[in-house]
């Protein structure tokens, strides 16, 4: 399962059952003319009652359970740890109203290698670093919940700082604010946290 599918998964949770398809750009616009229009399809694949039994029983993980590190203050949090057999990879999945995000964590080498004593975390789980890479980015990305609709956050003038004493890598590279420290030197292999994809919906 790539980390594209779990957001798309979660997504269909977040809209109340509306399955929405992945795109990548959903309009191109030259001026005021619009050269390409490819908004995704919605399709109802899940009862919305159903939809909203899940919505309660992910809050409770973020409010009361084990995804506690992804709660942010603007929004509620809605989302679910997962941790494979032998601590192989690490997931956080998780939304607000406005946006769902999947961060994974795991060496790409596969399961073999277990994310053991990782920048002084002994056991890597998803609620351990996953949720809070899902909190740091969700806290600047995410809109409140009683904001107006918007396309797309802008995070261009402030871009996320390291997590404190973590350093991470990811499939695109990231490049820090000039301002930002540098990164601590990381031991090899390196865990990759396959950065985040996030996936979200216009109201």
């Amino acid at each position: 399962v790539s980390v594209l599918d779990m957001a798309d998964s979660y997504l269909t949770l977040q809209t109340k059952g509306m399955q929405v398809e992945p795109r990548v750009i959903s309009r191109i616009l030259q001026g005021d003319s619009v050269v390409v229009d490819d908004r995704p399809k919605t399709n109802r694949v899940l009862e919305q009652p159903v939809a909203e039994k899940v919505d309660f029983a992910l809050q409770q993980v973020v409010d009361q359970g084990s995804g506690a590190a992804a709660a942010i203050p603007q929004a509620q949090v809605r989302g679910k740890t997962g941790t494979t057999d032998s601590y192989g990879d690490a997931w956080f999945v998780g939304f607000t109203s406005k946006l769902t995000t999947a961060v994974w964590m795991g060496y790409p080498q596969g399961q073999s290698t277990p994310l053991l004593n990782v920048h002084g975390v002994a056991k890597v789980s998803g609620g351990s670093l996953p949720a809070q890479i899902f909190q740091r980015y969700m806290s600047k990305a995410s809109p409140a919940d009683d904001a107006p609709p918007e396309k797309a956050p802008d995070l261009a003038g402030n871009p996320l700082a390291p997590l404190d004493s973590v350093s991470y890598s990811s499939s695109a590279p990231v490049t820090p604010p000039p301002t930002a420290p540098s990164p601590a030197v990381t031991p090899t292999p390196t865990p990759d946290t396959g950065g985040w994809l996030d996936s979200r919906h216009e109201d």
